[in-house]
């Protein structure tokens, strides 16, 4: 593994397939995301064609023509909420603790600033210690815990929601100009 040859990019509908597989290959796990299989390859090239055509930033790590993480950051259809975002990630076994999470949820939230995402908000488990500790560092902090809110391998699971806004002087200067 060469982690020198790991691109984070912009997603296109070429890497749908790709995507689906990476997105399973986590769900699989059944640890890190909601998700316990792949969604279906119709709805992957979906979401993707609906990221892209609504500019919501979708990212992904490729090694050698695959896929092997990805973030991405959609706003949700309701009008009075179209200035956050709703973001997700993984990374396959194999590729974490290498960077790849903190390359991409960089370039992808430099994406969501740059589309005027004011807020941006995850759900993450609440035994995912590395993951909130990237959060965290981005500048996510928590504002709750759902309580037994995911039923997996016979046991409930808590669940962190965590929140990034803009730095205020970018928040109240973007707010004064609308």
């Amino acid at each position: 593994m060469d982690i020198t040859k790991v691109r984070i990019r912009p997603i296109t509908e070429a890497d749908a397939e790709g995507f689906r597989q990476a997105v399973g290959t986590v769900a699989r796990e059944r640890i890190y995301i909601r998700l316990t299989d792949a969604p279906s390859a119709e709805g992957t090239l979906a979401f993707v064609r609906s990221n892209i055509e609504h500019g919501n930033p979708q990212f992904v790590a490729e090694h050698d023509g695959g896929i092997v993480g990805w973030c991405d950051i959609v706003r949700p259809s309701f009008e009075a909420e179209r200035h956050c975002g709703s973001l997700g990630m993984g990374i396959i076994p194999g590729w974490r603790e290498h960077g790849i999470g903190r390359r991409l949820i960089h370039a992808t939230l430099e994406a969501a600033d740059a589309a005027e995402f004011l807020r941006v908000e995850l759900t993450v488990n609440a035994h995912n210690e590395r993951a909130i500790r990237l959060y965290r560092r981005v500048g996510f902090v928590e504002e709750g815990r759902k309580q037994k809110a995911r039923f997996l391998e016979g046991e409930f699971r808590d669940v962190l929601v965590m929140g990034r806004l803009l730095e205020p002087r970018s928040l109240s200067s973007r707010l004064e100009g609308s």
